[in-house]
């Protein structure tokens, strides 16, 4: 036993291995906000954190999955939660919803909370599916029966309630100075800075886009808090400091939708707005901000059991979650048992020798409830040879709207290109909200510790459907290909996606990918192996394309990020090539192959499918071509001593 453990070759290569996203406020994230304060600071806050990735009404369901579970795993419902004491509703997340008419009492089911309430928002914003109807960041899952009681009240403190919920929230007269004695809800001392940061960042981030908003709300002007209210969230929000809850939601929320809650990050940007402060510009120094939970190794055990171990305590009822681990090449994993700061991992199918496999892990919370970031580790067991990336788009520094140009490789082997305009086969994406730029991840980059979330490619809307995008790139060198993306997908977004290749940029042949991620509203790592077609190897120009469809809503999406194109390398092919000639070409009824060595030659269509195959053992070969059909193929050349392998196009002609 212990001779085959020390033969596994612990050949680890760490692709990912960073910090939760909020010990990662991205670099220049609050960059255009330093120096400022007063509605200067505020204006700039707005630019920052608009155009997030909108998610639609029913994904909320599923992102409170991510954004509002505690350590136990049921609903973290602030309007029920006991801070002091004993859980006293205990909704279990996705199964305990309340999906039909009202409830007749308190602990029944838990609904979607807009603590900036729906009625002030757009008309067409009640049904929850523009931008601020479904921005999680004042979304919160809660008591039904509470929130009906709340109903679309404003918030303020309340004397003398009419009725308290089983935690104390109340309702009643607001008796706040400066409020209108209306009807007001006074949520728990716990959480009244979670609301009132909530109001904060709704001021900030529509302050532009509030044109449709109510005017004639007792706590809101539009987006604007009135007077008596500003005064009031100054206080909660001095009165309950931002918690590790809160900066853990606010993580999670970044990772669904792409912008950040800045005043979770830098609470005293609340003063330098709304209070007195506004004369000491922001510095953004985040130098205190507490160590993050790592990914400190991984260990293969022996052919079906891996282990992680991590460098802070963890929340079990995460860790447990098989549905946080995912293995590449189909395999499952089929237990998982957490204990000490380590997970085990318990494989369904054995691991091959010589293979590299990709563990992607995700949701992972620490005791103080930050999150790793989503994260992806390369390893092998038993020796191998790496494939090389031959082109990449980690789409970092995508623009927000890429419409009508072609987007060059990040990293690149030879005039690697996306198109979007209308070139070889891509579709002009001919509205801006089509094709854009959303928040992205670090599954899948290439580039190890130094890899960064970025931006990912995004293609929305349902009016995008049947539009496709086009990869462009030189096999030339290489062969045994694989492409591998990262890919998010909300519950209205494109659900089929149509791969096909080309060696011309024209003609176009189909071959089957699954890469739709399995979960929605989460990157997942897809795999495309093209080792099985070996008509793509060592080409000039190698043509991929990939076409959406079956998207249902406006805002329904697609989201790529990571796009690599790896293959083995076969060194020496350009002399390989210079010492082969092959003619006519275009050819008709006969071709002529050159080479002075011993070389197994495959002629193959545009399938794979083999057309003819023989032996070169002599230095100019004639191949007869009668009654092959006029088209495209591919004549692929095996060097029988050097183990080298070309291709070359060939294009038939009657």
């Amino acid at each position: 036993m212990m001779r085959f453990i020390r033969f596994i070759a612990l050949y680890i290569v760490i692709i990912v291995l960073c910090p939760a996203v909020f010990a990662q406020i991205p670099a220049g994230y609050y960059q255009e906000a330093v120096g400022k304060g007063g509605h200067e600071l505020q204006v700039a806050l707005s630019q920052i954190i608009d155009g997030h990735c909108i998610l639609s009404y029913n994904d909320l369901w599923k992102c409170f999955a991510q954004t509002d579970v505690r350590e136990d795993s049921i609903v973290w419902d602030i309007y029920s939660d006991n801070p002091s004491g004993e859980t006293l509703t205990r909704f279990i997340v996705l199964r305990d919803q309340c999906t039909t008419g009202g409830t007749s009492g308190e602990g029944q089911c838990y609904s979607r909370e807009h603590t900036f309430c729906q009625s002030w928002l757009k008309p067409s914003s009640h049904t929850g599916t523009t931008t601020p109807g479904s921005d999680l960041f004042h979304i919160y899952p809660v008591d039904g029966y509470v929130n009906t009681r709340r109903n679309n009240n404003p918030y303020g403190e309340v004397a003398s309630p009419t009725w308290v919920s089983r935690n104390g929230s109340r309702l009643g007269t607001n008796t706040f100075e400066g409020a209108p004695s209306h009807t007001a809800f006074e949520p728990n001392d716990a959480y009244k800075g979670d609301i009132a940061r909530s109001f904060f960042y709704m001021a900030t981030r529509y302050m532009f886009e509030d044109d449709e908003f109510a005017t004639d709300q007792d706590m809101v002007d539009k987006s604007q808090l009135r007077p008596w209210a500003v005064k009031m969230l100054l206080k909660w929000h001095e009165l309950d400091p931002v918690s590790d809850k809160e900066r853990a939601r606010n993580t999670a929320v970044y990772e669904l939708q792409g912008n950040r809650n800045p005043f979770i990050d830098f609470p005293e940007l609340v003063a330098k707005i709304w209070a007195s402060d506004s004369i000491n510009p922001f510095t953004a120094d985040s130098t205190s901000r507490p160590e993050m939970p790592r990914i400190a190794n991984l260990e293969v055990l022996d052919n079906q059991t891996l282990k992680l171990t991590f460098t802070m305590k963890m929340i079990p009822a995460s860790m447990k979650k098989k549905n946080n681990y995912s293995l590449s090449a189909g395999n499952i994993i089929q237990s998982v048992v957490y204990e000490n700061d380590t997970v085990l991992l318990k494989l369904s199918e054995a691991l091959e020798e010589g293979i590299t496999y990709h563990l992607t892990v995700q949701r992972l919370q620490c005791a103080n409830y930050y999150y790793i970031a989503d994260t992806t580790i390369a390893f092998s067991f038993g020796q191998v040879v790496e494939r090389e990336v031959i082109a990449a788009w980690t789409f970092d520094n995508l623009p927000r709207h890429i419409n009508d140009r072609a987007y060059p490789a990040d990293i690149d082997h030879g005039g690697a290109v996306l198109y979007v305009d209308g070139r070889y086969g891509s579709s002009n994406f001919t509205t801006p909200d089509q094709l854009t730029a959303f928040s992205g991840t670090v599954i899948g980059d290439p580039r190890g510790n130094a890899a960064v979330s970025g931006a990912a490619l995004a293609v929305v809307n349902s009016t995008a459907n049947g539009n496709a995008i086009v990869l462009k790139c030189s096999t030339k060198g290489y062969y045994q290909l694989k492409l591998t993306c990262a890919i998010w997908r909300t519950a209205a977004g494109f659900s089929e996606h149509q791969w096909s290749w080309s060696a011309d940029g024209i003609d176009y042949t189909p071959f089957e990918a699954a890469t739709l991620p399995g979960q929605f509203n989460q990157f997942e790592l897809r795999t495309i192996n093209l080792a099985s077609m070996p008509m793509l190897d060592h080409l000039d120009s190698l043509y991929l394309r990939l076409r959406f469809d079956g998207a249902v809503t406006e805002d329904g999406n697609n989201r790529l990020d990571n796009i690599v194109l790896y293959g083995y390398s076969s060194a020496g092919v350009n002399e390989f090539e210079n010492n082969c000639i092959v003619y006519p070409n275009p050819a008709r009824h006969e071709l002529f192959v050159r080479y002075s060595g011993r070389t197994h030659c495959t002629l193959l269509d545009m399938t794979g499918r083999q057309v003819i195959s023989w032996q070169h053992d002599t230095e100019l070969e004639k191949v007869n071509l009668s009654g092959m059909a006029a088209g495209l193929y591919i004549l692929k050349l095996e060097d029988a001593s050097s183990q080298r392998v070309m291709s070359k196009k060939v294009v038939v002609r009657y």
